[in-house]
């Protein structure tokens, strides 16, 4: 055996990473800052490309990504091609594969032309003689059939990116049915998923992607390091796979910005408090267990208490679930409540907590808006919150509509001594728009990990307002880790979010 000593780093290669702007979105996407992103988690390298090329002009863009891959080593540029435009696209198309692009990376939702299109066939048929790999940004498992069933007789290999809980049982099927169809891990957010889509769909089918810079990576490597598969088969996942489809070797991948750091798991080592949990299956494939999942996630990443709603509750009938839920938690002092509410039900919302408010385990109120169909300015809904109110106990709530930041701020004002936690910290701009709002709280909890939104959040409203949850067992708990860790918080701000605010606003010993 190997001196561990002289052991070669862990190789991670980014298969799903780009530079540039958006005019959508205000974010700091410039080649510097994807480098130290990558550099910072010990990722060796990337495959990338300048959104110039997808958003306005795939000559500039390809030129640009060529530019900057020589001035960042360890980048790889990808292609692009905007198959709209028809002019001069074989010249383009050629003067690419002229230029040691590895990849091309196609959007046709941004560029209003589809995979049906007669374009496509002829743009395959071209990059055919180069086996040239083709990455896709896919929204629905719809589109993903759509480019599966396109690409099968060119023999080119095809890589589905952005995938998630949402379209998953799709991916697994076009993953077994069509051997030339991968998928990157950037939305991968599942429970156990990573091991299941080895074991469903093939080990080289997988790719390590995150969308940096626009999301954090952290979160993706703990959905990798959390599988525990045998270091080999993590490094395939990591970098292998990806270097396989691109024709590289792990020798062929230059060295990017120097850092001491290798990837792997991180989290947070000290006892934690989990305020977004659920019981009960869902309409995804969901690899969990009941109370044993959520249990064993406890014991792994030290939940000292996890405040669980039911899912049936939420999705079908409030008062089954709360009966459920109690029956499930009763046995296991780690596990803490809340009940469902429902603002078309505002009667039956108050008997439900008048009935389990007088159990120790249950330590607040939950609202959904968008599974009761209920906007956040609903009259329903202030009807529901007075309620909630006159009981004292913290309500979590995932809003819905159009106005609802507007509409919670009032409900915040009018209801001054309840404490409101935002269920998955909002998007941009809400902890700016909550800041003078000391009674309204932020989790962050989702199938996504957009970099910046929680240090933005921890700038407008504080570190005092800030809350741990994961949205387990929908969700992993080393994934939403991931996902705080990447905040950078110094130990005392960590201490406070992962752990002191909840013991506080739930009054926990």
């Amino acid at each position: 055996m190997a001196d561990a000593g002289n052991r070669l780093p862990m190789l991670a290669i980014d298969a799903n990473t780009f530079f540039g702007t958006r005019p959508n979105a205000r974010i700091d996407a410039a080649p510097t800052t994807l480098a130290a992103e990558l550099a910072g988690h010990g990722i060796r390298g990337a495959l990338t490309l300048s959104l110039r090329g997808i958003l306005y002009d795939h000559r500039l863009g390809n030129a640009e990504t060529l530019s900057v891959c020589r001035d960042h080593p360890g980048l790889i540029p990808a292609a692009t091609i905007n198959l709209a435009r028809y002019l001069d696209w074989q010249e383009d198309v050629d003067w690419c594969l002229s230029q040691g692009f590895r990849a091309y990376r196609l959007a046709p939702d941004r560029q209003h032309w589809t995979v049906s299109d007669t374009a496509f066939a002829r743009f395959c048929a071209r990059v055919v003689p180069r086996a040239m790999p083709l990455f896709f940004e896919i929204s629905t498992g719809t589109q993903a059939r759509e480019i599966a069933e396109r690409t099968a007789d060119y023999g080119l290999p095809v890589v589905l990116l952005m995938g998630s809980y949402a379209n998953e049982a799709e991916t697994i099927h076009l993953a077994r049915r069509f051997p030339h169809v991968h998928f990157d891990l950037a939305r991968r957010s599942t429970p156990h998923i990573v091991r299941y889509l080895v074991d469903e769909c093939g080990l080289d089918r997988v790719l390590f992607g995150t969308n940096a810079p626009h999301n954090e990576v952290q979160p993706t490597l703990n959905a990798v390091f959390a599988a525990d598969l045998p270091t080999d088969q993590a490094e395939q996942i990591l970098s292998g796979n990806l270097l396989r489809l691109l024709g590289l070797d792990r020798a062929s991948v230059p060295t990017s910005e120097v850092s001491p750091a290798e990837p792997g798991y991180r989290g947070y080592p000290g006892p934690t408090i989990d305020i977004h949990a659920h019981l009960g299956p869902w309409r995804f494939p969901i690899l969990t267990h009941g109370t044993d999942t959520v249990l064993a996630y406890a014991r792994r990443y030290n939940l000292e208490k996890t405040i669980v709603s039911s899912a049936v509750g939420i999705v079908y009938d409030l008062c089954e679930g709360n009966r459920e839920l109690k029956e499930l938690i009763d046995p296991h002092p780690a596990l803490l409540g809340y009940v469902v509410t429902n603002p078309n039900y505002v009667e039956e919302s108050a008997a439900e907590m008048d009935a389990y408010y007088q159990y120790p385990n249950f330590v607040g109120a939950k609202i959904h808006g968008e599974y009761s169909g209920t906007p956040t300015s609903a009259q329903r809904m202030e009807r529901l919150f007075a309620e909630i109110a006159r009981r004292g106990k913290p309500v979590k709530i995932h809003n819905a509509g159009p106005d609802w930041l507007s509409a919670l701020r009032d409900l915040a004002r009018r209801h001054r001594d309840l404490p409101i936690i935002v269920a998955h910290g909002g998007g941009w701009g809400t902890g700016p728009f909550m800041r003078d709002e000391p009674n309204v709280y932020l989790e962050f909890c989702g199938s996504s990990s957009v970099r910046g939104l929680i240090q933005e959040a921890l700038a407008s409203v504080g570190v005092d307002r800030l809350l741990f949850g994961t949205d387990q067992d929908l969700f992993d708990v080393g994934y939403a880790l991931g996902k705080y860790h990447d905040a950078g918080f110094s130990p005392d701000q960590a201490e406070k979010v992962m752990y002191l605010n909840a013991k506080r606003l739930f009054g926990l010993s």
